[in-house]
């Protein structure tokens, strides 16, 4: 996504004002719950990559929120930081390929190659045009309504005719990707491998600390843009066991010096690497016994 381009649909970035400005908030600090993550057997050691550095400069009044969801048990058992909601921004286009596979298996079809290919683009490329093309197909916010219902989400909301402007918590992300990995369907099994493949410039965050789940590329889908308040920059990942969403907000400029979106990356990053469940290896063969 190019930072200050908004999608077919939605007016330019100069006229647009932020509906829900930033509240300037103190620097959360992560923390740990006392949930103990169950390990099925004794783990291989896994050596994780070290946090990317953040910009040399700290942004005292940036918000941001986090959760971690543990799969087996459908549980919020990490969160933390600022109260209330922030924008999806194309962090929602896995929800929007998610409800679109759903709507066609439904419809008793499968996505035809042009469709694929629009799916494929949305989420490893972050397309906007084909995000705007199947949110239009799909029924607009009435799609994504039927996510909300399906996935048991509490704190999001709907903007009419704006897939972007969709407003959700961290645990409501962590929500969302739980419910896409728990559809144990071709369909959503191809998405999630969609996800493993994001590529170029959305390609940042949680991954950096955790790129690896079981074996594979963790899946992601991450959301970013610059309005008129500042830079809006979420992160999404779905490993086996897990899930987890950041969420966070800052200024576009700190002492006249642009922030950028490396800062929003660099932070789901360095909140990934205190909260998340540490990697996992892949699955061990079966035994061949005689």
């Amino acid at each position: 996504m190019i930072a200050a381009v908004v999608v077919a649909g939605v007016v330019a970035l100069a006229v647009v004002e932020s509906r829900r400005p930033a509240a300037p908030a103190a620097s959360p600090r992560p923390s740990r719950s006392s949930y103990v993550w169950a390990t099925p057997e004794p783990p291989v050691p896994v050596v994780s990559p070290p946090v990317p550095p953040l910009p040399a400069y700290d942004i005292p009044d940036h918000w941001t929120t986090w959760a971690v969801l543990d799969r087996t048990t459908g549980k919020i058992v990490e969160w933390g930081g600022n109260p209330g909601t922030s924008t999806t921004e194309s962090m929602i286009k896995a929800a929007i390929g998610f409800q679109y596979l759903l709507d066609l298996k439904a419809a008793g079809r499968s996505a035809n190659q042009a469709e694929t290919e629009m799916i494929s683009r949305m989420i490893r490329d972050s397309n906007n045009e084909d995000a705007e093309t199947l949110y239009r197909r799909g029924g607009r916010e009435q799609m994504l309504r039927k996510v909300v219902d399906r996935c048991h989400l509490l704190s999001t909301t709907l903007v009419a005719g704006w897939w972007s402007e969709t407003h959700m918590n961290a645990a409501d992300a962590a929500r969302l990707g739980a419910c896409i990995a728990a559809d144990q369907t071709p369909e959503t099994a191809w998405l999630l491998q969609e996800m493993r493949q994001v590529r170029g410039e959305g390609r940042f965050g949680i991954i950096e600390v955790r790129p690896t789940d079981q074996g594979q590329p963790l899946a992601i889908k991450n959301g970013w843009n610059l309005r008129p308040d500042g830079w809006h920059s979420n992160c999404l990942a779905i490993a086996h066991r897990w899930t987890m969403a950041v969420m966070t907000r800052y200024p576009a400029y700190v002492n006249g010096k642009p922030t950028g979106m490396a800062y929003g990356a660099g932070l789901c990053a360095k909140f990934a690497a205190s909260v998340a469940p540490p990697a996992e290896p892949s699955p061990r063969p079966a035994r061949a016994f005689d």
